[in-house]
């Protein structure tokens, strides 16, 4: 069965079922009736206990328009309530995604620093490597010097050696003979 309702314009209750029809407080389906020309609202629609003229009769009187009140009201109520506990969910969910994308951040957030020492420590590798190719071209040339100084050098030797060698045959022609073939 459906709810007790309370009417708006007096204390009157009746009970709505989820069918959406009127019950008495015998739990019976209220009668609907059509008020008559002599009448407070005269041609109007109300729902009264079916027992209206006997001596059970539990007092249900009530217009048609206030029970479509109270079950749009009801029904409003129902849809708010449901998009009320829908935004709830959603906003659980947001506040999950929340949750979820700052710790993304938070990670997003390490691995920028850990490039930036990583581009720091790139940087200094990059200095000390163009100054080790600075020292390596400054150690080529003088390597260059040196290897132009000792091939002058040599060449002063090797030139010295043959002059020493022509010398000596000059001379003495048979100081290469052993000396006894010199006697």
């Amino acid at each position: 069965m459906g709810s007790r309702v309370r009417s708006v314009a007096a204390v009157r209750t009746f009970k709505v079922g989820t069918n959406g029809k009127v019950y008495c407080d015998h739990n019976l389906l209220a009668s609907l009736r059509q008020a008559g020309t002599c009448a407070a609202r005269p041609g109007e629609e109300f729902y009264e206990c079916p027992y209206a003229l006997g001596r059970s009769h539990c007092g249900l009187f009530v217009w048609k328009y206030e029970v479509e009140n109270v079950i749009l009201e009801s029904t409003e109520r129902r849809a708010l309530q449901n998009q009320y506990e829908r935004l709830e969910m959603e906003k659980d969910l947001l506040e999950r995604e929340v949750v979820a994308l700052k710790s993304k951040v938070d990670s997003y957030e390490a691995c920028v620093a850990e490039k930036m020492a990583l581009q720091t420590e790139y940087e200094k590798v990059g200095m000390e490597k163009r100054l080790l190719e600075r020292e390596v071209i400054s150690l080529r040339s003088k390597m260059d010097t040196y290897e132009a100084a000792l091939v002058k050098a040599f060449g002063v030797v090797v030139l010295s050696l043959v002059c020493m060698q022509r010398d000596m045959k000059l001379a003495a022609p048979n100081a290469y003979l052993p000396r006894r073939l010199n006697a």
